[in-house]
């Protein structure tokens, strides 16, 4: 049974917001995915561009702090962090079935109980408003589209739970039960909801007749490992619960040892657990194949036989391909490397070893940021990724001395993956438990849900309409979602661009105000001070742009609708000219509205002092224009002399941030593009070559799900092969539905009647084959008349024009783009198909399947595109 106690009243005296600093020793973590295993990052939808619209209207932009509405949240501490007070959360990527902050296209989902003040969870996440205040209905979320889980708390309310798929905006209606005098379930029984900051759970016994050291919680917060030594015996144990609500309550000794070991994390899968051995200097492990399945014992990751150091603490990298072992030699401290070798389970140091940047220092679960003690302070040294160094050390918070020694004698500790939670071990005999300290008010790390709230709106309370149905119905208002999409960074460089290219800067200025404060992360935060410069440049461009308008007088000639045009009538005031043809009719034309080259040319008659800021703001004009393939942009970048390289450098750094967002989001055609407008325009430079290394991670960041029972190996990140000879109705399943696509892969058979193919338009319910479309691929080469089920065909209905296949064993490549009701497919580069997909029972969007009914087929570097 979990107990909730006040640390303020506790006779240790902890102040919350010390309590922050223990996050410094959360033993390194679990970083990523096992290399052997078949996980890989969950994408979201893709932002798309929205098209540049001319003239003097205002664009509507998001409200940094909304009004709240319904029931008041109960108030909790806020944490000091060094000589600040901490509200707002860094805009850390997502992991997991819910979205960080939405992207343009997400859908907007307005939740309504007939009763207001009820909390939102969806997929488990509790939504907030982007200061990190939980919602509370009324409210608006911006969801990926997908099978969404919802519940909905309210005290002296039952709480309310609703399956939805999201595939378009709509309104949840719900009806609130009162019920005062029934027992707390769900939101309200958990031990951890309402417990303030500096506050704990107590988890007492959950190793009998010893203390729980070393622990490690899973990124999803179900999974707790640790090493200690009990009534069971000595060495690994494992404890699961079944929600984050919910306390750990027993634990099982997983693998029993001779002597005592340190440090247990797990893989993201799951299917590998590392531990050490420090005075051995040994990293062991234990495996499994599926998570059914018991552990087994797998083999040592890293040994060393010689030498005088010990290894206390291991970690993982994110994508489970590398050690980070913490070695001991007197009172000093350092980290060592350490590289699988190629795909053999062994890994191997590389050279040198990195001095420890402060006392035991520790690394964040998803491997991006370490923490360290350093003078009583707590101090933090991010990064945006795992490829990329870490930045300066900040401080989080400042620790008393008494605190700092007190966490240094704790035998381990770990903090949840959304850092609002720190556990670690504590008392002894009868008295041991695991202790689990909530250090922030919200989550500030992981995935996070957020969300607006909406005024209140009457409901009536009565059953939900049947599809027959109208829409809308008395007591219900009609909801017109909001049009501007919750902060990401790529998003606002999009709203950024199209706010300069028709001039409306006062508007431009207050989005940037906005992105500041709510997108806090440190990599992002520094490349907003580049987009600020971005608007001074815009700002000195529209202001040369109105001398010049104002210069104008009749006679002067101007380049307008790609001609030289003389013009009869100037009107300043309005930006509009009026030119008058030889046969001597008239046309008024509004200058707003001219494309971006003829812009720059007016606006290049005012020349300014001189200064590299002239060529340099006609230049960042046309690369917001997408012109930078225009000699006229090369021209202006040449005038600006050795400033080019700075401003080149600047904008290159970050689309090269947009474009790692956007393959993180899933949104890989907005990604592709941004590479090849990079590449184009700077292709020797660094982060043109860093864009080409992230092309080609693509295939890896689509995510799958083995459905139907076949067993899948992932030979490598991005290979998938079905294991067994036959499963009917196996297959693998994107994370995503789509309408309009455009799938590139690679695949071969290795077996006489190997076969398989790609799935498409499958709503996910009944038998496969007979609810969605499929192009076969089969082992065919040198079929010399294919038909309706050879290699290229739209299975069953139409043939390929002609065999296009390799022979077994060799790779080839599928194109296939399926829009509206026609798919076109090539393989290996030749037309194969173009087909009209014409079946009223298969719907127009669902998800795309690889067919794995059979052994000896692979497929390679799979990309999924959407379409307009």
């Amino acid at each position: 049974m979990a107990a909730t106690r006040s640390r303020s009243s506790s006779t240790r005296g902890r102040d919350p917001r010390i309590v922050a600093g223990v996050v410094a020793l959360a033993l390194f973590g679990g970083l990523g995915f096992w290399a052997w295993s078949s996980s890989s990052p969950a994408p979201t939808d893709k932002a798309a561009r929205s098209t540049p619209v001319r003239g003097n209207r205002k664009k509507k932009l998001p409200d940094p702090s909304p009004d709240r509405t319904g029931e008041a949240d109960t108030t909790v501490p806020e944490m000091t962090v060094g000589n600040r007070t901490q509200k707002t959360q860094e805009n850390r990527r997502p992991r997991g079935a819910a979205t960080d902050q939405p992207t343009a296209e997400s859908f907007l989902v307005v939740v309504e109980t007939t009763e207001p003040g009820f909390r939102v969870e969806v997929d488990g996440i509790l939504a907030r408003d982007n200061t990190g205040e939980p919602l509370v209905t009324p409210c608006e979320i911006a969801l990926a589209p997908g099978p969404r889980s919802f519940r909905l708390a309210r005290r002296s309310y039952r709480d309310i739970t609703r399956e939805v798929v999201v595939i378009e905006n709509e309104t949840i209606s719900l009806e609130a039960v009162y019920d005062p005098f029934g027992e707390p379930t769900g939101y309200f029984a958990s031990p951890f909801h309402e417990v303030a900051v500096g506050q704990s759970v107590v988890i007492p016994q959950l190793l009998a007749g010893g203390l729980p050291q070393s622990p490690w919680l899973s990124q999803d917060g179900l999974d707790l490992w640790f090493a200690g030594e009990g009534s069971p015996g000595r060495g690994v144990f494992h404890a699961r619960r079944n929600h984050t609500d919910l306390a750990f309550e027993t634990s099982t000794l997983v693998q029993r040892t001779s002597e005592a070991v340190t440090s247990p994390v797990a893989t993201q899968d799951g299917l590998l657990v590392a531990f050490v051995n420090p005075n051995q200097r040994q990293v062991r492990s234990l495996v499994r194949s599926e998570n059914t399945d018991p552990f087994r014992p797998g083999p040592p990751l890293l040994f060393e036989e010689d030498g005088t150091e010990r290894w206390p603490a291991v970690a993982l990298s994110p994508e489970g391909r590398q050690l980070f072992v913490l070695t001991e030699r007197g009172n000093r401290q350092r980290i060592r490397t350490a590289n699988r070798r190629g795909e053999s389970p062994e890994f191997a140091f590389a050279k040198g070893a990195q001095e420890t940047p402060g006392n035991t220092p520790r690394l964040s679960a998803d491997g991006t940021t370490w923490y360290w003690i350093d003078e009583g302070s707590i101090l933090k040294s991010p990064r945006g990724d795992s490829k990329t160094p870490f930045g300066p050390p900040t401080r989080l918070c400042d620790l008393p001395p008494e605190m700092a020694t007190q966490a240094a004698n704790w035998p381990g500790f770990c903090l949840s993956h959304d850092e609002q939670w720190l556990w670690h071990p504590e008392g002894e005999g009868e008295t041991a438990a695991l202790v689990a300290v909530r250090i922030q008010a919200a989550p500030t790390h992981g995935p996070r849900l957020i969300g607006r709230p909406r005024s209140a709106t009457a409901i009536a309370a009565k059953p939900e309409p049947s599809p027959a149905a109208e829409t809308s119905s008395p007591g219900m208002s009609e909801v017109t979602p909001a049009p501007e999409p919750l902060f990401t960074y790529p998003a606002f460089r999009r709203q950024l661009a199209d706010l300069l290219l028709i001039g409306n800067l006062d508007d431009a200025d207050q989005l940037w105000q906005n992105a500041r404060q709510q997108m806090s992360e440190p990599s992002i935060a520094a490349t907003l001070k580049d987009d600020e410069i971005d608007l001074q440049l815009a700002r000195g461009f529209w202001q040369r742009l109105g001398e010049a308008v104002t210069a104008l007088k009749p006679g002067d000639k101007l380049r307008l609708g790609g001609s030289n045009r003389v013009i009869s009538q100037v009107t300043p005031d309005d930006w509009s000219v009026v030119t008058r043809s030889n046969s001597g009719q008239e046309r008024k034309w509004e200058l707003k509205e001219l494309p971006p080259l003829e812009l720059v040319a007016i606006a290049d008659r005012i020349t300014g002092s001189g200064t590299s800021d002239v060529p340099l703001q006609s230049a960042g004009f046309l690369l917001l224009a997408e012109q930078a393939e225009t000699s006229e942009f090369r021209n202006r970048l040449l005038r600006a002399g050795p400033a080019q390289a700075d401003f080149l450098a600047r904008w290159n750094a970050r689309e090269l941030l947009e474009l790692k967002l956007e393959a993180e989001a899933g949104n890989l055609s907005q990604a592709r593009r941004l590479v090849e407008r990079l590449v184009k325009r700077s292709p020797q430079s660094a982060e043109a070559n860093a864009a080409r290394e992230e092309l080609a991670l693509f295939p890896q960041r689509m995510k799958w799900t083995p459905k139907g029972g076949q067993q899948w190996q992932q030979i490598s990140p991005d290979i998938w092969e079905p294991q067994q000879p036959r499963a009917p109705g196996g297959y693998l399943a994107s994370a995503r539905q789509y309408r309009n696509f455009r799938v590139v892969l690679d695949w071969r058979t290795t077996e006489p009647t190997a076969h398989g193919g790609v799935f498409f338009r499958y709503a996910g319910t009944g038998p496969l084959r007979q609810n969605a479309w499929k192009l076969q691929l089969a082992n065919d080469a040198g079929l010399t008349t294919p038909d309706r089920f050879s290699t290229g065909a739209l299975f069953g209905i139409k043939p390929p024009v002609a065999n296009r296949t390799r022979p077994a064993g060799e790779w080839n490549t599928l194109e296939l783009e399926v829009k509206g009701d026609r798919a076109i497919a090539r393989i290996n580069g030749e037309p194969a198909l173009d087909a009209v997909l014409n079946d009223p029972n298969i719907p127009e969007r669902g998800e795309v399947c690889l067919d794995g009914e059979f052994r000896g087929i692979s497929y390679r570097g799979v990309i999924i595109e959407p379409l307009p």
